[in-house]
């Protein structure tokens, strides 16, 4: 249960720290001098309240040890200094009511911040002199607020992609050498430039709070590293948190940008084209019968076909239809879905992921050749054209999904209750990936605990189930040495082809990026922040990646 709160409390944190960071980033300017002695404290403090920010109550401390242990932090506080404008945190006020009278002061909560103060306190000037200020610690915070839940050794990570920083705060004193130690040997960059490095800064600002700063990232550059393994002052180590939920600590310099680059097996940029308003990345057959295109399914809802190797873009958005109605929209935002057959004079498209048409580019004709009368999740056409195969929800949107095998002209050829399935709660619509190895056979996702397939020959049915290769050990182990952590969920690895030596690894890791494992070089080197699309017949490998956080998903079947 104290787990439970302690992220409950960190969420409303999140929220409080969103809203005041779109007052910007403080520059520390036209600066008061410090306050000159110490706090003025009231006699015999019995009670200390804290208000929050609208004046509302947040806790009182009447626990005499407590109260104590305040106390003496406020008498230890080292003058500081105010800013115009001063720094966004957490605002509370402060009452410290003694015997025979009552003290107010603002409270100014910068952990979570960038700042090289920790806590700030004011004294509340009524008489218009200038405002004075001290600084207490994060541990001192801690027992204030009391948002940090003493359940052992906790850190929290929380980047700061407006000035380039990463702030450390820990339940715990933290020894500074294992954090340096856990930058130096997981930090990754990715730039345009082959074998970049980062400069960066490692600040103690107090006993429980660390902020690392990286001054110089040149434009697009990426730098990652993970804090697993950092450790207390008594040699402890810390269950480490992300704020945002990510496993891994990122920043991203430079205007935002989002696309797909190419990489050669040096970690070199070849190329790049961007996508801004990607959602969803899918393959398909081009007209040799191999994965070669992609289908990129925008924000503004248009789709194009691109091939990858030459360049090539098409816009194939289809945006006027016989009935405009969308009945199903799917969690990315896609409500119509494409699929081509070898021959590429047309296509097959589930609009409103419910009616399936088929379509003649050339001259625009949409025929509706079946209505589903539940969410569609996945199509695809048989590589001669005559079928496609549709997947289609079970019941309640749930995981699983009935395969159906429809003919060009619409009548239903077979039907194979729940072939496949993935994990996810039920009332989420997701698209699903399902492509055919040949003109008979069908190949869906199964994905629980393992990442497999089954296939299906849409005549006579079930066949096999089918596995993706592990990453070898080797290359594994090499990963999770870099990135920190045993428990890493792959998402995808694809072997380099004709790779004779075994050497290189493309490994798409969730919550992470995308990288490249030389098990020759025992190297790792991140690729982009995103999804893992493909190798290309030259070597080369395509990567989503952004600088502006945006991710999208890729639903191939591999």
């Amino acid at each position: 249960m104290k787990m439970k709160y302690i992220l409950i409390a960190l969420v409303f944190l999140a929220a409080i720290l969103q809203a005041c960071s779109e007052q910007g980033t403080a520059v520390v300017d036209n600066e008061a001098p410090p306050a000159a002695g110490g706090i003025p404290l009231p006699a015999d403090v019995r009670t200390i309240t804290v208000l929050n920010q609208n004046g509302g109550s947040h806790l009182a401390h009447t626990d005499a040890a407590i109260v104590e242990r305040l106390l003496q932090g406020m008498k230890e506080a080292k003058p500081s200094y105010v800013s115009d404008p001063e720094q966004s945190g957490i605002r509370y006020k402060l009452i410290l009511s003694g015997s025979e009278e009552k003290r107010t002061f603002s409270i100014n909560d910068l952990r979570y911040t960038s700042a090289d103060v920790s806590v700030k306190l004011y004294e509340e000037v009524s008489d218009g002199g200038p405002a004075k200020a001290w600084a207490l610690t994060s541990a001192w915070g801690q027992l204030l607020t009391q948002l940090s839940v003493d359940d052992g050794p906790d850190m929290i990570v929380k980047s700061d992609e407006d000035n380039d920083s990463v702030t450390l705060i820990a339940n715990r004193d933290i020894d500074q050498q294992s954090v340096r130690l856990r930058i130096e040997s997981s930090l990754m960059v990715t730039s345009d430039e082959p074998d970049a490095a980062a400069e960066y800064t490692v600040s103690m600002v107090d006993a429980r709070r660390v902020v690392i700063h990286f001054p110089n990232l040149a434009q697009k550059e990426v730098v990652q590293f993970n804090l697993k393994g950092a450790k207390t002052d008594d040699g402890q180590p810390f269950v480490t948190r992300y704020f945002d939920g990510s496993n891994i600590a990122t920043i991203r310099q430079g205007v935002a940008w989002s696309g797909l680059r190419w990489l050669d097996t040096t970690g070199a940029v070849m190329r790049e084209h961007g996508f801004d308003s990607a959602l969803l990345i899918e393959p398909v057959r081009d007209e040799e019968g191999s994965e070669q295109e992609l289908l990129i399914y925008n924000e503004d809802k248009s789709v194009y076909r691109f091939q990858p190797e030459q360049g090539e873009i098409e816009d194939i958005t289809i945006r006027e239809w016989p009935n405009d109605q969308v009945k199903y929209m799917s969690e990315y935002g896609v409500s119509t879905i494409y699929s081509y057959p070898d021959k590429h004079d047309r296509f097959f498209a589930a609009q409103g992921l419910q009616t399936v048409y088929i379509v003649d580019p050339r001259d625009g004709t949409k025929q509706s050749i079946y209505q589903s009368d539940r969410p569609i999740y996945g199509i695809a056409a048989s590589p001669d054209g005559k079928h496609v195969a549709v997947l289609m929800d079970t019941e309640h949107i749930g995981p699983d999904a009935d395969l159906v095998v429809i003919d060009a002209k619409g009548k239903v050829v077979s039907t194979f209750a729940k072939a496949a399935y993935i994990n996810h709660s039920e009332g989420f619509h997701f698209i699903y990936p399902v492509r055919w190895t040949d003109n008979r056979t069908i190949e869906v996702p199964r994905v629980g605990a393992d990442m497999e397939t089954a296939l299906y020959d849409y005549k006579k049915g079930f066949k096999s189930n089918g596995k993706s290769a592990p990453l070898p050990e080797d290359a594994l182990k090499l990963l999770q040495s870099k990135l920190g952590e045993q428990d890493l969920f792959i998402v995808r690895a694809l072997p380099k082809p004709n790779d004779e030596e075994g050497r290189h690894y493309a490994v798409n890791v969730a919550g992470a990026g995308s990288y490249l494992v030389d098990t020759v070089d025992q190297k790792v080197t991140l690729l982009g922040s995103g999804a893992l699309i493909k190798w290309t017949s030259s070597g080369q490998l395509i990567v989503w990646h952004s600088t502006a956080g945006k991710s999208v998903v890729y639903i191939g079947v591999d």
